[in-house]
């Protein structure tokens, strides 16, 4: 267990090395601020469509985090390629996969 902790830890800290992580990480933030701006312009310009939620935290929440989850399963595939062919280059990639 110690083993997989200790490569986890060595793989997260080279992923935040680069800017490319980093800028990423800024642009997710951007898009997700600006979907809440979005939904919560949306919420004001028609608070008709808040009957069919439980409340402002059901309509804002539900939405975001359902917007949120589709983004990042388009953007971690996006963020591990970079590690894979870096341990593919190394020839790290085989010690990598057969460690339990």
């Amino acid at each position: 267990m110690s083993a997989m902790l200790s490569i986890a830890r060595h793989e997260a800290r080279r992923i935040f090395v680069s800017p490319l992580a980093w800028t990423v990480l800024a642009v997710i933030q951007f898009i997700m601020g600006l979907s809440f701006f979005l939904l919560l312009g949306e919420m004001i310009n028609n608070p008709g469509s808040l009957n069919q939620y439980s409340g402002v935290a059901d309509y804002i929440g539900g939405g975001l985090f359902g917007f949120s989850a589709v983004l990042l399963l388009l953007i971690i595939p996006l963020m591990t390629m970079r590690l894979f062919a870096e341990d593919r280059k190394s020839g790290s990639l085989t010690l990598l996969t057969t460690a339990r």
